[in-house]
C-alpha cells in the first residue's frame, strides 16, 4: 500500500522560528532514519509563492531521496489568495486531496517527527487506519460548529467516546473530495474553499461577536435575525479535522475506515513552555523515543515562543543520526 505525505510550511513562523531548519534537522532526519521509503508515493510540500523556491532548492539538495512535489498554496486554492494563518492552512489540508493520487494521505506540520520505524504494516490496525483519538468534549465548539455547518445533529459526535484529534492524521482522499462537494451543495456555493474562509473570518466581525453573545443568552433572537448571518456565526468554529470526522460520521463510514483499538498516532508531546519547565528537554526527548509502544510520532509544538530549536536539534542527533 502506498501513501502520500502532505506538509504545509512557512519558513519564518510567527514566533520567528526558522521552520525550514526545523524541517531539515528534525522531521526529515527522522523520516530518513525510520520511514520505509517504499510506502511513500508523493511528499507534497505546500508553501507560499515567496518561500517555495528557497524550500525546493534546499530540500532537493539536502534530501534528494524523497519524492517531493512542490505546490504553491495560492495555485492550490486561488480563491483564497492573500489569506494567511491557521484558517488557510486548514483549508489547504483538505484541498490537497485534489492532487493526491493515493487512497490515503498523512497530514504533517514541521513540529512532527517519527520516533521509531514506520512501515506498511504500521499504517493499519486490524486492516483499518490508525488515528489520534480525542474526547470530543475537549473542543466541543469545534464539533458543534462543524455539525451545524454540515447540518447534522452535534450529538452524533459529542455523545461518542472518541473523535479525531489534530495533525498528524491519516485522511481518506475520496472522503475529503466529497466533503468539498458537500459544502458547496449545502451552502449554494461553487467555491467551498472561499466559503469556508469567509465563514471562519466572520468570527472577527464585531457585529457578529455581539449577535453571538446575544443569541447565547437569548436563543429566541436567532429566529428574527437574518438566517444567513446566524448560520454563518454558528458554523464559524470549524476545524479541518472536525469537519472531516463529522462528515465521515454523517456518511456512517468512520468505523469502516478507522480502527477502534488503543494505538494512537502520537504521544509524549510538548505542547507548551510549561512542559519544558517541568522537565529537562533532553529527558523529554528521551521519553518520546523510548516510551513509544502505542505511537509512532511525537510533536514539539512550533508555537512555543522560547524554544531553542538549535539545542533541540543537537539533542535529537543521538536518536536520528
Amino acid at each position: 500500500m502506498k501513501i502520500s505525505f502532505v506538509l504545509l510550511i512557512k519558513i519564518r513562523s510567527h514566533h520567528d522560528h526558522n521552520e525550514l531548519d526545523r524541517l531539515k534537522n528534525i522531521q526529515l532526519k527522522s523520516l530518513r532514519k525510520f520511514l520505509d521509503p517504499t510506502i511513500l508515493q508523493d511528499f507534497f510540500i505546500i508553501a507560499s509563492r515567496e518561500d517555495i523556491a528557497t524550500i525546493k532548492d534546499d530540500l532537493l539538495r539536502s534530501y534528494p531521496e524523497f519524492p517531493f512535489v512542490f505546490v504553491v498554496e495560492d495555485q492550490l486554492c486561488p480563491s483564497i489568495t492573500g489569506g494567511a494563518g491557521w484558517t488557510k492552512q486548514m483549508i489547504l489540508k483538505l484541498a490537497v486531496a485534489n492532487l493526491v493520487q493515493t487512497d490515503y494521505y498523512l497530514t504533517l506540520d514541521t513540529d512532527v517527527f517519527l520516533t521509531k520505524p514506520l512501515s506498511e504494516a504500521d499504517l493499519l490496525q486490524d486492516g483499518k487506519l490508525v488515528y489520534q483519538k480525542e474526547n470530543p468534549d475537549t473542543h466541543k465548539k469545534w464539533w458543534k460548529s462543524s455539525a451545524h455547518l454540515l447540518r447534522v445533529d452535534p450529538d452524533r459526535v459529542l455523545r461518542k467516546e472518541f473523535a479525531m484529534g489534530v495533525t498528524p492524521e491519516y485522511l481518506v482522499t475520496e472522503v475529503c473530495r466529497k466533503l468539498q462537494a458537500e459544502i458547496e451543495s449545502l451552502h449554494g456555493t461553487r467555491d467551498w474553499a472561499f466559503w469556508l474562509m469567509t465563514s471562519r473570518m466572520s468570527k472577527k466581525s464585531l457585529l457578529n461577536k455581539v449577535i453571538r453573545k446575544l443569541c447565547g443568552s437569548a436563543p429566541f433572537l436567532a429566529a428574527v435575525l437574518p438566517k444567513e448571518r446566524v448560520e454563518q456565526i454558528r458554523g464559524c468554529d470549524w476545524t479541518e479535522y472536525s469537519l472531516y470526522w463529522t462528515y465521515l460520521d454523517k456518511l456512517q463510514l468512520a468505523e469502516r475506515y478507522y480502527a477502534a483499538g488503543g494505538r494512537q498516532l502520537y504521544g509524549n508531546c510538548i505542547w507548551g513552555e510549561g512542559d519544558i519547565k517541568e522537565q529537562d528537554l533532553g529527558t523529554l526527548m528521551g521519553k518520546a523515543f523510548s516510551d513509544n509502544a502505542q505511537y509512532h510520532f511525537s510533536i514539539i509544538q512550533s508555537s512555543i515562543k522560547h524554544l531553542d530549536t538549535s539545542r533541540l536539534a543537537e539533542i535529537m542527533k543521538q536518536y536520528l543520526d
